[in-house]
């Protein structure tokens, strides 16, 4: 929602701490928000999920997979956290499970995103 004029959301949310660990901690965010007088209520939506990925990858968070995995919304802020020594390991193991390329093919790795995939080998 940049450049546009600031938009007053009445937000109801909840946070729940699944998993503690030595180095932080594992959060769910569930929110919602009143929509009535919005214009694009989705977009609305896309902004502010957009936006809260964006603040946890500042904080020095990470984006995980929910239950059916990482989703189209998250993919772009999810990629950005992966170091590249991560992103060949998921493409090496994605090779060895998948040879075909039959599972998932290139919703999270395009062809065109690694220019040295003679394999077809996405994730």
């Amino acid at each position: 929602m940049k450049n546009e004029p600031h938009i007053n959301i009445d937000f109801n949310y909840q946070i729940f701490i699944l998993l503690l660990y030595e180095t932080g901690v594992s959060l769910t965010f569930i929110y919602g928000f009143n929509c009535h007088n919005l214009d694009d209520p989705l977009e609305t939506l896309r902004c502010v999920e957009k936006d809260a990925l964006i603040e946890i990858l500042k904080s020095n968070g990470s984006i995980s997979q929910g239950i059916s995995g990482i989703g189209k919304r998250k993919k772009e802020c999810y990629l950005k956290s992966l170091s590249e020594p991560t992103m060949e390991i998921l493409k090496n193991v994605k090779g060895i499970l998948d040879p075909t390329n039959i599972f998932c093919n290139q919703n999270l790795i395009r062809d065109d995103d690694d220019n040295n995939n003679n394999n077809n080998n996405n994730i």
